[in-house]
């Protein structure tokens, strides 16, 4: 179970939306920065939603590198003779483990991602992007051998045509309704899709620029950053905030202990 009710975390993610701001120490130029993520949430306002899905999409990498020419959709659905909407959303997540784990053994490796849609009903189904083509017989049968259900779609498609199959269903997703975001959420449903290891775009991480100092989410900062925006700060503003995260006062938590404590300019966090 969460800890908090809906409503209230809600009205958490749209405080966070409005105050939360991360104070940050650059490497490279040796300055601290005020800076003000934007929220992403699948049980926020409707911004929050296309802000989650907007970075899932960004992720996302097919081309003729890492994918065959022709790769499997496939939707699979739950038998509503056989479950409860409550039963499923419980059960999904592990059925999807099993039915991928089944496909293995007949197949051998397989990337894939999936992304969850519910119906009116709040029933779980499954569209599944999968860059090695997949029989539907093969499908269908470790579908029943999961759930016992026999309601699944397969098409083959080909790679140019995956990317607008994903956004589509991506997309389809942000219109999640408040009374659906609130199913999940009571049902402690944290995530919307996943995907194997390979699926998406592996790059070469960068080093971070950026090193966390402390997490502000008081009203009465002394700077506001823009969604998005990196703030540099003064001197002054800088020793203040750090003074109030190191007396720990509401609204300013401390993430990294300076060295020294006494803060006088910002490249005195970090040596």
């Amino acid at each position: 179970m969460r800890y908090l009710p809906f409503d209230l975390y809600q009205e958490k993610l749209a405080r966070h939306e409005k105050y939360l701001q991360l104070l940050l120490y650059s490497k490279i130029d040796r300055k601290a920065y005020l800076y003000k993520p934007k929220i992403a949430s699948i049980y926020g306002t409707l911004a929050q939603k296309q802000t989650y899905f907007k970075k899932l999409r960004g992720k996302l990498n097919i081309n003729k590198t890492n994918t065959n020419d022709k790769i499997a959709f496939i939707t699979l659905t739950y038998d509503t003779k056989l479950y409860t909407a409550s039963q499923v959303v419980h059960r999904c997540k592990s059925d999807i483990q099993k039915f991928f784990k089944l496909i293995r053994n007949r197949i051998g490796k397989i990337n894939y991602f999936w992304i969850v849609e519910l119906t009116k009903k709040n029933y779980v189904h499954f569209h599944i992007i999968a860059k090695e083509y997949i029989p539907a017989k093969m499908i269908n049968a470790c579908w029943k051998a999961t759930t016992g259900s026999i309601i699944t779609h397969v098409k083959g498609i080909s790679r140019t045509q995956a990317g607008k199959y994903i956004t589509k269903y991506v997309s389809d997703a942000t219109k999640l309704s408040e009374d659906q975001a609130r199913f999940l959420y009571e049902n402690n449903f944290k995530r919307l899709y996943s995907m194997s290891k390979k699926f998406f775009y592996n790059r070469t991480r960068k080093p971070d620029q950026y090193v966390l100092i402390g997490v502000i989410t008081n009203c009465f900062c002394v700077a506001q950053a823009d969604p998005g925006e990196f703030l540099e700060l003064s001197d002054i503003a800088l020793s203040y905030i750090v003074e109030l995260m190191e007396e720990r006062a509401y609204g300013y938590v401390l993430k990294r202990e300076p060295n020294p404590p006494s803060i006088i300019s910002a490249e005195q966090i970090i040596v």
